[in-house]
This record gives C-alpha cells, sequence and structure tokens, in this order.
C-alpha cells in the first residue's frame, strides 16, 4: 500500500514536473513568437518610413526644380531690366557729353554709374550660370532617384511573378517555368 502511494505520488510528481516543462515550453515559444512578431512589425515600419522618405525626396527635389527654375527666370527678367537701363543709361551720356561737355562733374559720375551697371549684370550673368549648374544638377538628381525606383518597383514585379509561378504552377504546363529577370 506505502508503495502504491509512493508510486502514485511519484506519478503526480512526474506528471505535474511534465506540465510545469511543457509551460515552460510554451512560454518560450510565446515569447519567440512575440520577438519575431516585433522585427516583423519594425521592418515593416522602417520600409514604410522608407518609402515615405523616398516619396519626400522626390518631392523636396520637385519643388527645388521649380525654385530654380523661377529664380532663373527672375533672374533673366532682372537681366534684360538691367541691360535695358545699362542701354538707357549709356544713351542719356552720348546725349548729354555731346551737349554739354562744360558739365564733366556729372560725366563721370555717369561713367561710374556705367562700371557699376556692368559689374552688376556680370555678377548677375556669375549668378545665373551658378543657378543653371544647379538646376541641371537637381534635375540629374532626380532623374536618378526615377530610375532607381523604376527598376526596384520591375525587379519586384519580377520577384512577384517569380513567386506566384513557383506557388501555383500550372496543371497543364507540365514544363518548368523560364524565369525573366529585369
Amino acid at each position: 500500500m506505502i508503495q502504491m502511494e509512493k508510486l502514485k505520488k511519484d506519478c503526480n510528481d512526474a506528471i505535474n514536473e511534465k506540465e510545469r516543462s511543457t509551460r515552460c515550453l510554451l512560454e518560450e515559444k510565446e515569447i519567440i513568437l512575440k520577438n519575431v512578431r516585433e522585427k516583423y512589425e519594425r521592418i515593416k515600419a522602417e520600409n514604410e518610413e522608407l518609402k515615405v522618405n523616398g516619396a519626400r525626396l522626390i518631392r523636396r527635389v520637385s519643388e527645388q526644380e521649380t525654385q530654380i527654375e523661377d529664380l532663373q527666370v527672375q533672374l533673366e527678367v532682372y537681366i534684360r531690366e538691367s541691360k535695358r537701363d545699362l542701354s538707357l543709361m549709356e544713351n542719356q551720356y552720348d546725349a548729354m557729353d555731346s551737349e554739354l561737355k562744360q558739365l564733366t562733374g556729372r560725366r563721370t559720375e555717369l561713367t561710374q554709374q556705367e562700371r557699376r551697371c556692368r559689374k552688376t549684370v556680370a555678377e548677375l550673368e556669375e549668378k545665373n550660370k551658378e543657378l543653371l549648374e544647379k538646376y541641371m544638377k537637381a534635375r540629374r538628381k532626380k532623374r536618378k532617384y526615377k530610375t532607381k525606383l523604376m527598376e526596384t518597383e520591375r525587379k519586384l514585379k519580377g520577384l512577384e511573378l517569380q513567386l506566384v509561378l513557383n506557388t501555383n504552377p500550372s496543371k497543364e504546363n507540365t514544363k518548368p517555368q523560364q524565369i525573366v529577370s529585369y
């Protein structure tokens, strides 16, 4: 009898130990599953963030391109007005010089204005060149990002097609599928 009770107690202890061990294993599996889910969500969030940042970058490049175009138009208008103003000043100078030789002081002042205008025009033309270079760089950068995006999308479509072909093979077509890479 005592042996029977001892045997029962040993069996119950073994069953309890087995249940405790099983619970520990289940808890470990739940923790691992939770970690995997967290990693998946984190990677998914990072992927979405990369997509958003890429779109934001493309928008920013487009905005900068528009700003550069606007500045270039403003600069061209300013240059035309400056050249027109310079031309008007030169005409005034010639008329005053021919009519009023005695006003040499005024003529010196107009000459100085002419030099400043020419210097301003030269500076504006230099700025225009710089802006045009920045504009072209921005366009090349935009084109490069668009090309990369299109290549990535083509590769993704190719991988999706490959995945579909590998997971749902046609019953009619028993030949192995040739995968086309992009």
